[in-house]
């Protein structure tokens, strides 16, 4: 069973690799994908977003929320269905003032126009801290999925070359690499959530005369308390307006055409959530069908399930369908991360040289991929690294919804960088104190910020204005 699972997945890792691996001829594809004059249809778009946002959550968080907080995997599933819609309105207002295909996700050119190239940078600077968090945590995603099967030689060598091969065409490829793999990982993703789900709950109703489905078991919050799942679903939705994984994608694709694919995005991720948050409670509500699980740590939960409920060919599908859905979100974020961090690099010199920036986003890309690893050896916690990586994006918010809002030049370049490098220390500083609840306090202290910076700039203009 474990070679036919080897078998498979590389047979898919090679497929996509070998399409993706025709390359990017030109900066312009490396890091948009297309040329400006091009544009993707929407299903392979939305395929391509639901691979990135999903991809290990498979293995952890979704399952997790589902065992220890019952209600919150449904929450923040739809804070999708709230947070994508939201993305084209965002779209619709902006159109008039700003081409998304310029800049690298859009609304950075943005926050460029309305405030000036420091604030440009600074918010790079925070995308690229929040995509080597969360790259570390797909590498950890990536190492429990070896510890559940320690001993098997052949899965050591499928995920080795795996990651390798991902590494390999979106070193080589850049977005237009990843998008191909994308669309082939994402369409065996989903088909592997609606599997595991559906071969549990078959599991379960053969063992007992009634399936238990306590969603609420622990209380609406869990362990983080009742507000928790709403405030935090709230929170994630309102990230959406800043996350280049989401952009750099809608934005290649026809004006007209984006509606659908957001749509088609929402409910597919929205139906993963609950489908992998039933997994979680179901377990949870069930401890004498899946006794040997209560002890289980949560990062193989999913794996083990899939051993003793599904039929040998489904393992095939699953298994497979949760690894290459690991790489999707790795190539995803790798790409991000190399390609602001050789913007970030050759700022000053302000290159537009194609094969220097392509040269510079492939050295990014390693040393990525290196600061990952460590930063997954410093916090094992899969969830708080993920949580609190992903939490940066709250400061985010405040400075792109004035963006938004104002969409013309009306405040000095400080007036955006200094609330965002003000919120990035005092979030550095909370870590080890939020974690896995960072979410919440990040937004809240990235509008602190931005107000407190809003009212210095009005009394030094009232003053300027009232001076002779």
């Amino acid at each position: 069973m474990h070679t036919s699972i080897t078998i498979a997945t590389l047979l898919v890792l090679a497929f996509a690799a070998v399409k993706s691996l025709r390359g990017a001829s030109d900066w312009e594809e490396y890091y948009a994908g297309a040329h400006a004059n091009q544009s993707i249809s929407p299903q392979f778009a939305a395929v391509s977003i639901f691979a990135s946002f999903t991809g290990g959550f498979m293995l952890f968080g979704v399952p997790q929320l589902g065992i220890e907080a019952g209600l919150s995997g449904y929450a923040i599933g739809l804070a999708y269905v709230i947070g994508l819609p939201m993305v084209l309105w965002v779209a619709n207002r902006i159109k008039d003032r700003v081409d998304l295909r310029e800049g690298y996700f859009g609304v950075d050119v943005l926050v460029g126009k309305v405030f000036g190239p420091s604030s440009q940078l600074a918010l790079y600077v925070l995308c690229i801290v929040v995509f080597v968090g969360v790259l570390g945590a797909q590498l950890l995603a990536v190492g429990y999925y070896l510890k559940t099967y320690t001993g098997q030689f052949d899965y050591f060598v499928v995920l080795v070359i795996g990651v390798g091969a991902t590494f390999l065409y979106t070193f080589r490829g850049g977005l237009k690499a990843v998008l191909a793999n994308d669309y082939i990982q994402g369409l065996v993703e989903f088909g592997t959530c609606i599997v595991l789900l559906g071969g549990v709950w078959v599991f379960a109703s053969g063992r007992t005369p009634s399936v238990s489905l306590s969603v609420v078991a622990d209380g609406v919050g869990g362990k983080h308390g009742p507000l928790f799942p709403i405030v935090a679903a709230i929170s994630v939705g309102l990230t959406f307006i800043a996350r280049p994984d989401l952009w750099q994608r809608i934005r290649l694709v026809a004006p007209q055409k984006r509606n659908a694919c957001l749509w088609i995005v929402a409910i597919a991720i929205f139906v993963f959530y609950s489908a992998m948050a039933t997994v979680g409670v179901l377990v949870k509500s069930n401890p004498d069908v899946f006794a040997g699980l209560q002890s289980t740590p949560l990062g193989e939960v999913p794996i083990k399930l899939v051993e003793f409920t599904l039929p040998l060919p489904f393992q095939i599908l699953v298994l497979s369908g949760m690894l290459l859905g690991l790489m999707s979100s790795i190539d995803a974020y790798l790409n991000i991360v190399s390609v602001l961090v050789a913007k970030v690099v050759l700022w000053r010199e302000g290159t537009t040289d194609g094969k220097v920036l392509i040269a510079n986003a492939r050295i990014a890309a390693l040393g990525s991929m290196i600061v990952a690893v460590m930063l997954a050896v410093l916090f094992p916690d899969i969830v708080e690294l993920l949580s609190a990586s992903f939490s940066v994006f709250g400061v985010v918010v405040p400075v792109v919804a004035l963006t938004i809002i104002k969409r013309t030049k009306t405040y000095p370049d400080w007036v955006g960088a200094v609330p965002l490098w003000l919120s990035l220390a005092v979030l550095v500083i909370a870590f080890p104190f939020l974690r896995a609840v960072s979410f919440i306090p990040a937004i809240l202290i990235g509008w602190i910020s931005l107000f407190v910076v809003l009212f210095v700039h009005s009394r030094i203009s009232g003053q300027v204005r009232s001076s002779p």
